[in-house]
């Protein structure tokens, strides 16, 4: 399973990823939301995990580039430090499937991905 995650935070990102590498996810890194649309453009990504507040793009702003840009559906789940609950039913309503809260486990992530994938 090929998995995106965009993050601007390094630690957040690098933490992520190794925790899906060890699950055997195939993970791409973005590092802001411009740099995530380019990856969803050239690859093909099963599952979209993205923060909101990035650089260029925002994670919402990514949520509305698949669903705008995909005639599949690529699941998004939402790691963010925004625990505004008027956020959380914007990303839902755009499509989010799962919307987590930092600080986390990154294991849940991989729970989450389980589930979506089966």
């Amino acid at each position: 399973m090929r998995v995106l995650v965009c993050e601007d935070n390094m630690l957040m990102l690098k933490t992520i990823e190794f925790t899906l590498r060890k699950h055997g996810y195939d993970v791409f890194n973005a590092v802001d939301g411009e740099q995530g649309i380019r990856i969803l453009d050239s690859e093909k990504i099963d599952i979209l995990i993205t923060d909101i507040n990035m650089p260029y793009n925002s994670g919402l702003e990514l949520i509305q580039h698949v669903k705008t840009n995909f005639d599949h559906d690529i699941p998004v789940i939402i790691v963010s430090g925004i625990n505004l609950e008027e956020i959380k039913q914007q990303a839902k309503k755009l499509g989010a499937v799962n919307y987590v809260t930092k600080p986390f486990d990154p294991e849940v992530l991989v729970e989450m991905i389980k589930k979506i994938s089966n």
